[in-house]
């Protein structure tokens, strides 16, 4: 009888995952006036409601030029650190090991910008004027049991753009604490695009969870 609840449960839980799919993918393109394209340059602070309660996230790179994010829960008084070594791929909450980050940089900047007019096979489309700038894959690993807090840091770090308000807004937190309790990671994907003749950059990604799940794609302009 227990291994028949499990198999529900598993089920259910499975479903609600395909459900958040559909609803998410079909969201709106964010336009990100608002958001930073390199949130730790700029040292942003962000103030993000996750199951009605406020964290504080800032942004900065450290004495080591390491990304950062501070996590401040605003209810309980509690702080974590996350800080990612783009070298060894680690990223450590409080100084101990929760994720770890493989990019795929074989794919980015795959063409020439001076030369942009002359290769059709990477416009978006034709009327839009978006230029295909190229494409990453990061792959991430977590520790089963991390926060929602934590994870959204996490999968920010792998996308390299916006903040953990860009990933919750797109996501929703809903979707991000079906997939912290059920998997220990995913791939995140995305592609630059620029605007020819503003030179706004767009960027188109989405997160497969390692259960095999898709979310996405989900979009912002800077």
């Amino acid at each position: 009888m227990k291994k028949i609840f499990k198999k529900m449960g598993c089920l259910l839980l499975m479903g609600m995952i395909v459900m958040t799919n559909y609803n998410v993918s079909n969201a709106q393109e964010l336009d990100s006036s608002e958001i930073t394209e390199d949130v730790f340059a700029a040292e942003v602070t962000e103030i993000i409601t996750i199951d009605e309660m406020d964290y504080t996230y800032s942004y900065y790179y450290d004495s080591d030029g390491n990304k950062a994010i501070d996590i401040f829960n605003n209810n309980d008084g509690v702080s974590e650190t996350l800080c990612y070594d783009s070298e060894s791929g680690e990223i450590l909450l409080d100084s101990e090991q929760i994720a770890t980050v493989d990019n795929d940089f074989s794919i980015l900047n795959n063409y020439n910008i001076d030369v942009l007019d002359s290769i059709d096979s990477y416009s978006v489309n034709a009327a839009s004027q978006w230029i295909n700038r190229g494409s990453q894959s990061s792959k991430i690993t977590w520790k089963q049991g991390a926060t929602v807090a934590v994870v959204a840091g996490v999968i920010a770090i792998a996308l390299g753009y916006g903040g953990a308000e860009l990933v919750i807004a797109s996501m929703g937190a809903g979707t991000i604490s079906i997939i912290a309790s059920l998997c220990a990671g995913g791939t995140v994907r995305h592609t630059v695009y620029e605007h020819r003749s503003t030179h706004k950059i767009k960027i188109e990604w989405t997160f497969t969870a390692n259960t095999g799940e898709s979310f996405g794609p989900y979009g912002a302009v800077y």
